[in-house]
């Protein structure tokens, strides 16, 4: 397991990249992002990384339906699923679920990403489509953490730190947001990656080796 500085490119093009460059620094009790004083920025200079599309966050990154926006440098990027490749690989969602288990992408170590979705039973093409979802969640002992801001401000789940792995927490996939399975692709099977509506969105690891 390793991070890179680009986990992998859509189908379009368009690259994977869901860590921001914004940050608070400790003990942080303001939202603000300008100004004289500000202790937080979207462009980095502190220790706690701001998420971009994590719900009830004081901070807005301006991420579109499909979970992209455009960096200062005016570069559009990915920081979760990519729901306008899927539709445009013939995917469509109704209730909740998908008409089909789709690769949307490939990652910096030639594995796939899938959308969404993929089968109840990994191993088992027949057992049906199923919303897979990732094994984070947050970590409520950070906001007792000496450092933190201010949690009444910027509330759990604000930041990458609040976010903890645990193959026990109720998902599908692993710390890399991935699970080995058989896919329409690959009846055989393969490891691959999934962009999923819950944390961490996209993979924030790889599991292969970079050539």
């Amino acid at each position: 397991m390793q991070t890179v500085p680009i986990i992998g490119y859509a189908l379009n093009g368009v690259k994977f990249d869901p860590n921001t460059g914004g940050a608070c620094s400790n003990n942080a009790s303001s939202a603000a992002t300008q100004g004289a004083g500000a202790q937080c920025t979207y462009l980095g200079g502190g220790a706690w990384s701001l998420e971009a599309i994590v719900p009830n966050s004081p901070f807005n990154f301006g991420a579109d339906s499909n979970n992209a926006h455009v960096q200062p440098t005016g570069e559009y990027h990915y920081h979760g699923a990519p729901a306008g490749v899927y539709s445009a690989m013939g995917g469509s969602e109704s209730n909740g679920l998908g008409n089909k288990m789709q690769i949307v992408g490939w990652a910096a170590d030639g594995f796939p990403i899938y959308y969404k979705y993929g089968y109840k039973t990994a191993d088992d093409a027949s057992s049906g489509l199923v919303l897979l979802k990732g094994n984070y969640k947050p970590n409520s002992s950070a906001t007792t953490m000496s450092t933190r801001p201010l949690a009444s401000v910027f509330p759990l789940g604000t930041f990458r730190n609040d976010w903890a792995y645990s193959a026990a927490n109720g998902g599908d996939l692993d710390e890399c947001n991935g699970r080995t399975g058989v896919t329409p692709e690959f009846p055989k099977g393969i490891y691959y990656y999934v962009a999923t509506e819950s944390y961490p969105y996209l993979q924030r690891c790889i599991k292969g080796k970079l050539s």
